[in-house]
């Protein structure tokens, strides 16, 4: 599968554009992004330097590194694609958004960033604590008995 980019140089005129829902997490991955203020985040282009496969004892996973310019300045970054199965090539061209008064802070719209993953591991453990209180009517860590 190839990776995800501007067609033809275009870029994606809006956050929505960049950001369309198409699944449950997309659109969790959106509302986030919304509320950290991304979504004013300037769109550019950037080039893909290289698409690496990393291998450890657990998991086997990408690393794309990239390159984009921002105030001028050349930048570099890069990201752990969400699906491997999306491979990107030396030359490819992809739509990221930048801080624009920290340009090393910046996403691609189709990976989840560390920090997204953190919250959403916390919304899913708080789910299934709460689901957890519905059924039994209390939590395990409190006390059930008299003493």
């Amino acid at each position: 599968m190839l990776a995800p980019s501007s067609a033809e140089g275009v870029l994606p005129e809006s956050f929505d554009t960049l950001y369309p829902v198409t699944s449950p997490s997309t659109f969790l991955r959106r509302a986030l992004r919304r509320m950290r203020g991304i979504n004013l985040w300037p769109i550019v282009e950037a080039e893909v330097l290289s698409c690496e496969q990393v291998e450890n004892d657990e998991t086997t996973y990408y690393v794309v590194c990239f390159t984009f310019i921002a105030h001028r300045e050349i930048q570099y970054g890069k990201f752990r694609p969400s699906r491997n199965g999306l491979l990107f090539a030396r030359g490819d061209r992809i739509a990221i958004q930048y801080d624009s008064s920290d340009p090393a802070n910046f996403v691609y719209p189709h990976a989840w960033t560390e920090g997204e993953k953190l919250l959403f591991a916390a919304i899913a453990v708080g789910v299934i604590l709460l689901a957890h209180w519905i059924y039994t009517g209390s939590l395990w860590f409190q006390s059930s008995g008299s003493d």
